[in-house]
């Protein structure tokens, strides 16, 4: 799922919007309109000195110079008109790149939680959980005398059921 999630995450980051295409293949196409006028520009002066059909080829060339010219200025307003053009990063696309980025940052804090940094955090804030916090209280009015030892015993075994288990495990194993 992780490898899915950075395949999509790396072809939505890399792929090209659609303006820059728009614009890479205007200017590809200007490129290429100017050169093949230069072309049709060459045949016109190489014909003009040679005697056979001179005046179709002249006629041919001048025409395809004429065509070409269009082409390079309708590639110029597309180029132009591009400029006016802003992407749209569809709705779905939106939602899932800060619902990716929420994952990520439960993720990354549930693992510094559960890594032992967690602890350390929560001693740096003086965080106490409100069950040690009765557990504390028990042990406190245990020593002072206000409870009994039997009860705070109970009072833990009943709380940790792991711990209850190797009580008794202990328990038995005396007898």
């Amino acid at each position: 799922m992780l490898k899915r999630t950075i395949y999509l995450l790396s072809f939505v980051c890399l792929s090209c919007s659609s303006v820059e295409q728009i614009q890479k293949n205007s200017n590809s196409i200007r490129s290429l309109a100017q050169e093949s006028k230069e072309n049709f520009e060459k045949i016109n002066e190489d014909l003009s000195a040679i005697p056979p059909r001179i005046e179709s080829a002249k006629k041919r060339s001048d025409q395809g110079i004429s065509k070409q010219t269009s082409i390079i200025e309708k590639t110029e307003g597309i180029i132009e008109a591009t400029s006016g053009v802003n992407d749209v990063v569809p709705w779905w696309a939106r939602t899932l790149e800060v619902g990716l980025i929420a994952i990520a940052i439960i993720g990354a804090i549930v693992f510094l939680w559960y890594s032992g940094l967690g602890n350390l955090f929560r001693k740096l804030i003086g965080y106490v959980p409100e069950a040690k916090k009765q557990e504390a209280k028990l042990l406190d009015e245990t020593l002072s005398g206000s409870t009994s030892l039997r009860e705070t015993i109970a009072f833990l075994r009943a709380k940790d059921p792991a711990l209850d288990a190797a009580f008794r495990k202990r328990k038995d194993a005396k007898l």
